[in-house]
């Protein structure tokens, strides 16, 4: 009997000690990410950031503390090496520590609830943004509009209301609309999306900004799709229309950027887009695309997909796609709709904007949604995990079992 009492206190003390670690890895993860959610939300004002690069190498060792406290089964740690190394040899490469330190965070995500983390995600951004906005109509820090010939050869009051550009403040609108379609469909009534639709025209008004107006309307048709069609968003045309429309937005932009095609500055697809396609080719055209890019590949230009292969290389963008194909086909499985709904709108949003193309990791949602996708995407049911320095000792020991049996 008291051995049995004993065992069981002993098992109590450990379920407290798993406890309280995990408490200080969640807080050491929120605490990285919140910096992150800083840097991005000082990078919207007119603050100059000077110890942004410090900053970044600050979240990456949070990060990485918080990957090396996991336990990953075989395959987690392949694709954890494989991702890594690619991270590394765009970085020993381009210079660009981008992808190395996304993989970090993804790794870093794999026991983060998901709907808690986009939840703090959009309060944070919300207060964030509303905040930036208000000291620009108090008159403290941001320009309220400005006057200019914004590239369409006329000359127009855009409002940019303290975030920096009026694109940019449309693109803040349609980020936290992404994430309240998303942690509120359940309780969404028709008058709502009636609400949103009509406040992003309101946004449209002070903006002008036709690729926010339209990926907003975008969004908030695919969110009515997926949250009214119940019958129909589980028939096997849907994840098909999902890779075909990633896909299509993919080839068009290496279309795009190749020299020589019919694209000229006075195209009219062009000019609707105030000149982003010819540019787009002009800084970043398929000729300067190389297998994974080159120091020398700095410049800044919208068109994401483009900016991902003048970036980063053809193989990390062909893998990222590819990575991303497969995230929508396993949320779309797993009935996971209003995840898709945020994976569908960053992938059309990015064929015309670099919003997610960027140095900043608080700015792409499909990082939240793969970083908490990635381990189930790959699981093979129950198996023994690992820390990161028993993978040595297993392999050393497997190795010495073989040659055991060889003698």
């Amino acid at each position: 009997m008291q051995e049995s009492e004993k065992s069981m206190t002993l098992k109590k003390q450990n379920e407290n000690r798993f406890n309280h670690n995990e408490l200080i890895i969640n807080i050491i993860f929120y605490l990285a990410y919140s910096i992150e959610l800083a840097i991005l939300l000082i990078d919207k004002s007119v603050f100059i950031n000077p110890i942004e690069g410090r900053l970044f190498q600050i979240t990456f060792l949070l990060f990485l503390f918080v990957a090396a406290s996991y336990r990953y089964t075989l395959a987690e740690w392949m694709i954890l090496i494989l991702w890594g190394s690619i991270g590394a040899i765009s970085y020993f490469i381009t210079e660009r520590n981008e992808i190395i330190r996304f993989v970090i965070f993804l790794a870093a995500c794999k026991q983060i609830q998901p709907k808690g983390l986009i939840k703090y995600t959009f309060y944070v951004i919300l207060v964030g943004i509303s905040s930036l906005i208000i000291l620009s109509l108090l008159g403290i820090m941001g320009t309220i509009s400005s006057t200019a010939d914004f590239g369409r050869g006329i000359v127009e009051t855009r409002y940019m209301l303290g975030i920096g550009h009026p694109n940019a403040l449309h693109c803040m609108f349609w980020s936290i609309i992404v994430l309240f379609l998303y942690l509120y469909d359940n309780t969404l009534k028709w008058w709502i999306f009636g609400i949103l639709y009509v406040s992003n025209f309101g946004m449209y008004s002070l903006t002008h900004s036709k690729a926010g107006v339209l990926i907003t309307i975008f969004t908030i048709t695919i969110s009515i799709f997926y949250h009214y069609f119940k019958v129909i968003r589980e028939h096997i045309i849907v994840s098909i229309f999902n890779i075909l429309l990633t896909i299509t937005c993919v080839v068009f932009s290496i279309f795009i950027a190749i020299p020589g095609t019919f694209l000229t500055p006075e195209s009219t697809i062009d000019r609707m887009l105030t000149g982003r396609l010819w540019i787009a080719r002009a800084l970043g055209g398929t000729n300067k695309w190389e297998l994974f890019s080159n120091p020398g590949c700095t410049e800044y230009f919208d068109m994401g997909y483009v900016r991902m292969f003048y970036w980063y290389g053809i193989i990390p963008t062909v893998l990222i796609i590819i990575l991303l194909c497969i995230l929508l086909q396993h949320l779309w499985k797993n009935q996971n709709y209003m995840e898709l709904m945020i994976i569908l709108s960053f992938v059309l949003y990015t064929t015309v904007e670099a919003h997610a193309v960027s140095v900043y990791l608080a700015r792409n949602y499909v990082l939240l949604i793969l970083g908490t996708s990635w381990s189930n995407i790959i699981s093979m049911g129950k198996q023994e995990s690992y820390l990161f320095y028993q993978i040595p000792v297993k392999f050393i020991k497997k190795l010495s079992n073989q040659s055991k049996r060889g003698t």
